[in-house]
């Protein structure tokens, strides 16, 4: 259950623009992306690999590979505070509290050689450094449904969904007001992605967090997400709530995303399939969905669509929602 809306967003993204590489051969990752996240919600970010998800969840934090990634225009708002512009320096204070992040290969980013316990307790070190560290990691293992041994072991000795649950732990040293979700369930399987998921809006609920998920799996979006954002090459193309994105969608991505998705099967009980391929990011002209829309009109090629109102809240980008230019 959503909490009571602040009038002031935890998190606001307006018109993002991120770019990677030199800049006589900059590459688009993000072109324009829009993201609003309330005090308690819970909100999914969806779209193919390669579509800006996980780039503009790290732009979030100021996580962009250092003289390699770049905000080349638009604006973060992080609790009414623009983080836009910010240096390292000032990145490093906003880190772990008020946002933190879960990054979608525990493996990858838990130090091989260090004891889980002892990268909890730095977590509680740094952000919470007055609280009896050992009581606080034992008490954070308990948040995440883990044994008392998981501190005495290492990151190889431990299952993917125990690993997973190491990283929500370190995450949650830091008392987050949002958590971000990289690809949580990515390689698990389907019992410990459940599992996985209940905790997260279990922890939601009991610690008034706000949760922020990015993943491919619009299935487990749906149950687990209060409003729903879909990203295509950079652009968010379609938002409102994930109800109604899912039950009517106004986009043909959006519709073909569903189609492929476990949510739905076509004739003969197969899924279904986009055809094509996500465009280059230095070539996108007009709409870049235009290429694989078996809908696309002239304009379509040729300039990109505002965005329309569909309804209360639910708002997507595509020529098809205007007829009369979409004809002309």
């Amino acid at each position: 259950m959503t909490q009571a809306l602040s009038a002031e967003p935890l998190l606001q993204v307006d018109t993002l623009q991120v770019t990677y590489g030199p800049r006589d051969r900059l590459v688009h990752a993000v072109r324009d992306a829009t993201l609003t996240v309330q005090h308690g919600e819970s909100i999914g970010i969806a779209g193919e690999s390669g579509c800006g998800k996980s780039t503009l969840a790290r732009a979030l934090l100021g996580l962009l590979p250092e003289r390699v990634g770049r905000i080349a225009g638009g604006r973060i708002r992080i609790a009414g505070q623009d983080v836009t512009g910010f240096r390292e320096t000032q990145w490093t204070g906003l880190r772990g509290h008020p946002v933190a992040m879960v990054f979608q290969d525990p493996l990858s980013f838990l130090n091989p050689v260090v004891r889980a316990g002892a990268q909890i307790a730095e977590s509680v070190r740094q952000h919470d450094p007055d609280v009896a560290i050992a009581p606080r990691c034992r008490e954070l293992l308990d948040l995440v449904k883990l044994p008392e041994t998981v501190l005495r072991q290492y990151p190889h000795e431990l299952s993917g969904g125990m690993r997973q649950r190491v990283m929500l732990a370190i995450a949650l040293g830091c008392r987050p007001r949002l958590l971000i979700a990289d690809e949580p369930t990515t390689a698990l399987d389907v019992t410990t992605q459940a599992e996985i998921m209940a905790l997260l809006g279990s922890l939601r609920s009991q610690l008034a967090m706000a949760l922020l998920v990015v993943s491919h799996d619009l299935g487990l979006l749906r149950w687990h997400c209060d409003r729903l954002y879909v990203m295509y090459a950079g652009r968010t193309i379609e938002w409102g709530d994930t109800a109604t994105v899912i039950d009517r969608p106004a986009h043909p991505y959006t519709r073909g995303l569903i189609a492929a998705s476990r949510l739905q099967r076509g004739p003969g009980g197969r899924f279904g399939a986009l055809r094509g391929e996500l465009p280059a990011h230095e070539q996108i002209v007009g709409c870049p969905f235009a290429p694989r829309c078996g809908e696309a009109h002239a304009i379509c090629r040729e300039r990109m669509p505002d965005t329309t109102s569909i309804a209360p809240g639910h708002r997507a980008k595509c020529w098809q929602l205007n007829s009369r230019d979409a004809s002309a």
